[in-house]
């Protein structure tokens, strides 16, 4: 087997060094061959000069203009030319013996794509599977890295990252290939360590925010069209990412410095989708909490509780931690 592991890259002098080292320690264990796909999006620091101090055989590295992490996702994929493709962040790393995890979970039946998480039971059921996708469980299934999928399959099916999606996008990838799928496998282990950082520049306001998550439902309800998803399913799926995208949105207006500029964000909660999600009284108490806030156009008491909540975590976690997913 051939594995392509792709790497987006911007500004990434700080993390690229010890994620391509914990990748590429591990593939000298075996005999699989592994390429990787580096694309470098348009980075201004010293992301560059250290790229070209790769040494591992078969690696390539691409130089684009700034276009943003679902193109130059998009990119690898074109560029690559394995029977499986990994994803892999430039800030993340892999835990030794990953290789091993991979080569022990395939099978003859080469499935479209397999997905891999000590917090997910084997051989899921593809309604269970769904959920975890949107993240409806604990275990959220979103991000494109804790999978390898079939590149056939990718391609033939024509599944890329919508590059106009700011949030949500790799979601999206993820349903697609699980609307397409034919064979998949779930593994009941972890090799993926995901940087967290609290009051990151990913997590604050950008005013296309909320255009870009209106654009999102569009897509995610015509997704689910002419599908043979339980209408059930579908209802709890859309409330539950509207109840999240709210939430999501609230919290990234606090890191706006001060009230008087962030009041003006607040007005999307007032049109539709956002203010029909509000009223909804079967939700979860924190939920419920914030929407009765929202109602009653209390957006300073919003604004103090989420900045608040968001320096507290700050203060918690002072420094960058590996989550296991």
């Amino acid at each position: 087997m051939k594995l392509s592991i792709i790497i987006p890259v911007f500004n990434a002098e700080r993390y690229i060094e010890k994620c391509l080292k914990s990748i590429m320690d591990n593939i000298e264990e075996t005999k699989i061959e592994v390429e990787l796909i580096i694309v470098n999006d348009g980075s201004t620091d010293r992301t560059s000069e250290l790229l070209q101090k790769i040494e591992y055989k078969n690696v390539k590295v691409f130089h684009n203009e700034n276009h943003g992490v679902s193109y130059s996702r998009n990119f690898g994929i074109q560029k690559a030319t394995g029977d499986y493709i990994m994803f892999v962040d430039s800030d993340d790393i892999l835990k030794s013996g990953w290789i091993k995890i991979i080569l022990n979970s395939l099978t003859q039946n080469e499935e479209d794509v397999i997905y891999y998480s000590s917090k997910i039971d084997e051989n899921m059921s593809k309604e269970k599977l769904l959920y975890h996708i949107v993240g409806y469980y604990c275990c959220c299934l979103a991000g494109p890295y804790s999978k390898i999928y079939k590149r056939k399959f990718i391609i033939e099916n024509d599944i890329q990252f919508d590059e106009g999606i700011i949030n949500g996008e790799d979601m999206l990838f993820n349903l697609k290939c699980y609307l397409k799928l034919k064979t998949y496998k779930t593994v009941k282990q972890s090799f993926y360590l995901y940087r967290e950082a609290y009051g990151t520049a990913t997590k604050r306001f950008d005013a296309k925010f909320v255009e870009s998550d209106k654009k999102y439902h569009i897509i995610l309800s015509e997704l689910f069209k002419n599908t043979e998803i339980r209408e059930e399913i579908k209802k709890n799926i859309e409330d539950y990412e509207y109840t999240n995208a709210v939430l999501e949105i609230l919290n990234r207006i606090s890191y706006i410095e001060t009230y008087e500029k962030a009041s003006k964000e607040y007005d999307f909660i007032l049109s539709k989708p956002y203010a029909d999600i509000i009223s909804k009284e079967d939700i979860d108490k924190k939920s419920k909490f914030y929407f009765k806030l929202c109602q009653k156009k209390k957006f300073k008491l919003i604004y103090k509780i989420t900045r608040i909540k968001r320096k507290l975590k700050q203060r918690k976690y002072k420094k960058e931690t590996f989550i296991e997913i």
